[in-house]
């Protein structure tokens, strides 16, 4: 019985290479079951945060891209709608701040005398406005609330702000892991 059941493995591990060995020589293992072709190439430096999401309403899909520095919206050409580069240490996300059923873009830079949270509707900005107590730029997150909309912004001390979709301080809490 040991005899039969070894002869069996042996004609099994002969048949397995028997065929690997005519697939690999035929050239059927080489050939590609998928193809993809390139339709446009763009550099875009640094790139942190990158989602596939129609930012414009128009019913096509954009490619939203993030880098320390700027968000930028491209279309399905590859053709850049927008670009906003005012500073450094930029963190965003995406949401319908405005709830009209299109995603938004909010961003909050390191600026030049302080930090800056801009709104993006429709691929434009619709307001930016200074953000004062904020250290650097941790965290942004858009979330709703049964009593309303609000643009949470954090940064790397622990201190969180809530803001209103029009950009009004809700309330604020500093030095929050601290315990001060």
């Amino acid at each position: 019985r040991n005899v039969v059941t070894i002869l069996l493995a042996g004609l099994l591990i002969l048949l397995i290479m028997g065929v690997a060995g005519v697939m690999t020589f035929t050239g059927w293992v080489g050939t590609q079951k998928y193809q993809a072709q390139t339709i446009w190439e763009k550099p875009f430096a640094l790139a942190q945060s990158m989602k596939i999401i129609d930012l414009n309403g128009d019913g096509q899909d954009d490619l939203f891209l993030q880098n320390p520095y700027s968000v930028s919206i491209w279309n399905e050409e590859g053709q850049e709608i927008f670009l906003d580069a005012p500073g450094e240490d930029l963190v965003s996300t995406l949401g319908d701040v405005d709830e009209d059923s299109i995603e938004d873009v909010l961003a909050v830079y390191q600026v030049a005398g302080g930090k800056e949270l801009v709104f993006v509707r429709n691929s434009q900005v619709a307001w930016r406005l200074p953000v004062q107590g904020l250290g650097i730029p941790a965290r942004i997150a858009l979330i709703r609330f049964p009593g309303g909309t609000q643009i949470i912004l954090g940064d790397i001390g622990g201190n969180l702000f809530s803001l209103d979709s029009e950009g009004q301080m809700i309330w604020e809490n500093s030095d929050l892991f601290l315990g001060e």
